[in-house]
C-alpha cells in the first residue's frame, strides 16, 4: 500500500496473534450480518486472507486485496473461497461502482493521504455501498499505542476526528465502538488487569521516550533495564496478557457510544464522488 507506513504488513494480525485476533474477526463477522445476501466485497489489506475467506461465506464474491504477493499467493491456497489481488490501495485496480462494500479493518491509521485512501473506496463503492472500517480509539487508549510510540501509525484518531474525515466522501456516517460484554468473567479479569496496568502506564511511557531513540539491539536491552529500574518488571503485564488470551470474537458487541470503546468502528454509506 503505497503512502503507509507499514508497508510490507510488520503490524499485520494473524491468526495466532490471540487478542488481536479475535478484535479483527469480530469486525468481520460484525459485518457479514451487516451484507445483503450476495454483496461483492473488498477486504483492503487483508494481510493472511482470513477477514476475506469470512467474508466470502456470506458475501456473494470476496476480494482480499494486499500488496504483497508472495503474501497473497499463500492466502490463495489457505482460503479458496476469496480471491486475492495484489495491488495498491490508493490506485484501485477497480471500476467505480464495483462493490457494495469495503472492509479496511485497522488499516485507515496507517496511511499518509487519508483524503486520497478515503476517496479511492468512495469511488469503487456501489452508490448504496457501505464502507465498514476499523480504527483504535485514540482517546481511550494509553499515548504508548499512539504514533509517538507505533512507527506504523501515521496519524490517530478520535471517532469525532474519523467522522470529520468520512464525512467528506460519504452522505451517511455512523460510529459506533467496539464494546466488551462486561458481564463475563474473563471479561472482568481483562479489565482488573487494564486496571493494574493503567496504574503504571505513565512510567512506561517515560521510559519509550528514552529507548525509542536508541538503536534496535540496544533499545531491546535497555527498555528491560529501565522498565524494572521503573517499577515494572514486564510490559505488558502477564496477568493482563493472559487475561486478553481469554477474549473471544463472541465476547464484543457494537454500540454507541464511539467514545466509550478503544476502537472505533464507522459505517460510512452514500459515497460522494470526487470532482
Amino acid at each position: 500500500m503505497t503512502g503507509a507506513a507499514d508497508t510490507w504488513g510488520a503490524d499485520r494480525v494473524y491468526p495466532d496473534d490471540s487478542f488481536m485476533f479475535q478484535c479483527h474477526l469480530f469486525g468481520y463477522q460484525d459485518l457479514t450480518e451487516r451484507l445483503p445476501e450476495g454483496a461483492r466485497v473488498l477486504d483492503l489489506a487483508c494481510g493472511d486472507g482470513y477477514g476475506s475467506a469470512v467474508l466470502a461465506a456470506r458475501a456473494g464474491s470476496c476480494v482480499g486485496m494486499d500488496l504483497d504477493p508472495h503474501l497473497l499467493a499463500a492466502s490463495a491456497r489457505r482460503y479458496r473461497a476469496a480471491r486475492f489481488v495484489a495491488a495498491d490501495a490508493f490506485l484501485l485496480p477497480f471500476a467505480d461502482g464495483c462493490f457494495d462494500a469495503v472492509a479496511a479493518l485497522q488499516v485507515v491509521e496507517h496511511v499518509a493521504d487519508t483524503r486520497g485512501f478515503l476517496e479511492e473506496i468512495a469511488r469503487v463503492l456501489s452508490p448504496e455501498g457501505v464502507a465498514y472500517l476499523t480504527t483504535p480509539n485514540i482517546a481511550q487508549l494509553p499515548r504508548t499505542a499512539s504514533k509517538e510510540f507505533n512507527p506504523h501509525h501515521l496519524r490517530d484518531f478520535t471517532p469525532t476526528e474519523l467522522r470529520v474525515e468520512l464525512e467528506q466522501h460519504f452522505g451517511e456516517v455512523v460510529l459506533l465502538g467496539q464494546m466488551l460484554d462486561e458481564s463475563l468473567a474473563r471479561t472482568q479479569r481483562l479489565l482488573a488487569g487494564a486496571r493494574e496496568e493503567w496504574k503504571v502506564v505513565g512510567r512506561v511511557e517515560r521510559v519509550e521516550r528514552i529507548v525509542r531513540r536508541l538503536p534496535g539491539p540496544l533499545r531491546v536491552r535497555l527498555r528491560r533495564a529501565l522498565l524494572r529500574a521503573a517499577g515494572v518488571p514486564a510490559w505488558p503485564m502477564p496477568e493482563a496478557e493472559a487475561a486478553r488470551a481469554e477474549i473471544r470474537a463472541a465476547d464484543f458487541h457494537a454500540a454507541e457510544p464511539a467514545e466509550a470503546s478503544g476502537c472505533t468502528i464507522a459505517l460510512a454509506r452514500f459515497p460522494l464522488r470526487a470532482g
